[in-house]
C-alpha cells in the first residue's frame, strides 16, 4: 500500500505530506467552486492510480514518455522511458534555460509545460535545498505520477508477483530520473515517519533492477523494513533475494547490514522480553559453536543468538558502535544467572580479541564479490552508517541484555586461539563455491 496521506492520518487526523492547492478557490463563491472542482474532475484520467495521492498532481497529461521493451538478455526484458516527440520538441528550449541557472526561468517553463520530466526534478531539488518541503514535494508527486501514467501493461512493477522485467538507469535520462525521484521520495516519506509507504516505495524501488541495484536500495530495504515492522518479510527477503535472481549458490547473508538487520529481526520476531532472557545464560547449542567456529553458514537455523554471533565476530566495530550510541555499553546488565565473560563490564568485553581483532577490514573480498577499490568504499561506507541510521531500531532493553549474553557466551565457548581468523576469512576468500555473497 503506497498511500501516504493515509498513513499520515492515522497518526494526524487529516494531514497530508501536501496540502489542497486552496488558493485557486478562495475568489469564488460556492456555486463556482462547485463547478471548477466538476472541471478539474473530469479532467483526471478515469482509472486508479497506485503511486501517488494527490488530485491536484493528477491531471490528464499533454504527452507521455514513450515506454517500450528495448532487448531481452537471458529471460529477462529490458525496458526503457523514451522521449516522446513532444518532450524532444521541447528539449533544446528547456537546456538553454536550465543552463542559465535561474530557477524563476525554470517555474515560468514549467507554467507552460507542467509535467516536463527534467524541469520538474530540477526545480524539486532546488525547493528541497532551500528548504521549502511543500513546492519539493508537490513537483516530486507530479513527476511521479507522470512517469506512472507513462507505463506500459507488460511492464508489471506494480503487480505483487516477482517477474522478470528491469528498468535500465543507464538507457537516457528519462530513466535516471525516474530511479532519482523515487529515492527523493523514500527519503522524505521517512522524515515524515510514514514508514511503511516508504517501505513500500523502497521495495518498488528495488524491483525496478534489482540486478544492478543502480541507485542502491539494497542498503535501505532492512532499514525501511525494520521501521515498519516487517520482521517476518525481512527474514524472508534476506534468505531469498539474491537466490531468486542470481541462482541457488548466492546469498547476501553477509553484508554487513542484512547479517545485524537479519539477527534483529529473528529476535523481534519471537517477541523476546526480559523475563524470556531470564536464565537464558547458554543460547547457542554446542553445534552452533562447531559451526561458528569453522564458518559453516547454517542458512535454516532461525536462532537469532547464532546469527548475531556470527554478525560480531564478523562485523565487530559495528556491535560496538550500537551499544555505544544507545548507551548500552554504561548499563550494568551483569546479573545472577551469568558467568564467566557475561559478568564482565561492556568496557573490559571491548578489550577482548574479539572486538579488537581487524577482521572486519579483511572484507571477505571473493565471498562478497568484491572487486574494485570502489566496492570496498561502499562495505566500508555501509558499516560507518549503519549503526547511526538503525539506532533507534535496536533501542531496546531487551535487546541491551540479549547482546550482552551473546557476547560473554562467546568469549566464554568460542576459543579465540582455535579460531584463526586469518585462516577463516582466507577459506572464504578463496572458496567462491562455499556461499558465496553477490553485490
Amino acid at each position: 500500500n503506497f498511500d501516504y496521506n493515509k498513513e499520515l492520518d492515522s497518526y494526524f487526523k487529516g494531514s497530508r505530506l501536501v496540502d489542497t492547492n486552496n488558493d485557486q478557490y478562495q475568489n469564488l463563491n460556492q456555486k463556482q467552486r462547485n463547478m471548477l472542482k466538476q472541471q478539474q474532475k473530469q479532467n483526471r484520467p478515469n482509472k486508479p492510480f497506485y503511486l501517488v495521492y494527490n488530485e491536484d498532481a493528477i491531471q490528464k497529461l499533454p504527452y507521455k514518455a514513450e515506454m517500450k521493451k528495448v532487448s531481452t538478455h537471458m529471460n529477462i526484458e529490458v525496458f526503457s522511458f523514451l522521449p516522446c516527440p513532444a518532450i524532444n520538441l521541447i528539449n533544446d528550449s528547456y537546456q538553454s534555460i536550465k543552463n542559465t541557472a535561474d530557477p524563476s526561468l525554470v517555474s515560468d517553463f514549467l507554467q507552460s509545460n507542467p509535467y516536463y520530466p527534467e524541469a520538474l526534478y530540477d526545480l524539486g531539488e532546488y525547493f528541497r535545498l532551500n528548504g521549502n518541503a511543500k513546492n519539493a514535494n508537490f513537483l516530486l508527486e507530479k513527476l511521479i505520477y507522470f512517469f506512472e501514467e507513462s507505463f506500459v501493461f507488460n511492464f508489471p512493477i506494480l503487480k505483487n508477483e516477482e517477474s522478470l522485467v528491469v528498468l535500465d538507469y543507464n538507457a537516457n535520462m528519462l530513466n535516471q530520473i525516474f530511479f532519482r525521484a523515487i529515492l527523493k521520495f523514500i527519503l522524505i516519506l521517512y522524515q515524515k515517519a510514514c514508514y511503511k509507504s516508504s517501505f513500500e516505495f523502497c521495495k518498488l524501488l528495488l524491483k525496478l533492477n534489482p540486478y544492478d541495484d543502480p541507485v542502491g536500495a539494497l542498503i535501505m530495504i532492512d532499514f525501511t523494513a525494520l521501521n515498519a515492522f516487517k520482521y517476518n518479510w525481512l527474514i524472508k527477503f534476506t534468505k531469498e533475494f539474491a537466490e531468486f535472481y542470481n541462482g541457488n549458490n548466492y546469498s547476501i547473508l553477509l553484508y554487513p547490514n542484512f547479517i545485524y538487520s537479519y539477527s534483529l529481526s529473528l529476535f523481534k520476531n519471537n517477541s523476546t522480553t526480559l523475563k524470556d532472557l531470564e536464565n537464558k545464560v547458554n543460547m547457542l547449542s554446542v553445534e552452533e559453536i562447531e559451526e561458528l567456529k569453522m564458518l559453516k553458514l547454517n542458512k535454516e537455523n532461525e536462532n537469532p543468538a547464532y546469527w548475531m554471533s556470527l554478525a560480531i565476530i564478523l562485523y565487530p566495530d559495528i556491535m560496538k558502535q550500537i551499544l555505544e550510541l544507545n548507551e548500552f555499553d554504561k548499563q550494568n546488565t551483569s546479573l545472577s544467572f551469568m558467568s564467566g565473560n557475561q559478568l564482565k563490564p561492556w568496557s573490559e568485553i571491548f578489550n577482548s580479541q574479539l572486538f579488537s581483532s581487524k577482521n572486519s577490514q579483511k572484507m571477505l573480498y571473493k565471498s562478497l564479490n568484491i572487486k574494485t577499490k570502489e566496492d570496498v568504499e561502499g562495505i566500508r561506507k555501509i558499516i560507518s552508517i549503519y549503526p547511526e541510521r538503525n539506532r533507534m531500531n535496536w533501542k531496546d532493553s531487551s535487546l541491551s541484555l540479549f547482546l550482552k549474553i551473546v557476547s560473554g557466551e562467546l568469549l566464554n565457548k568460542l576459543n579465540l586461539v582455535e579460531l584463526n581468523l586469518d585462516t577463516v576469512f582466507s577459506i572464504l576468500e578463496n572458496d567462491s563455491n562455499d556461499i558465496p555473497i553477490n553485490n
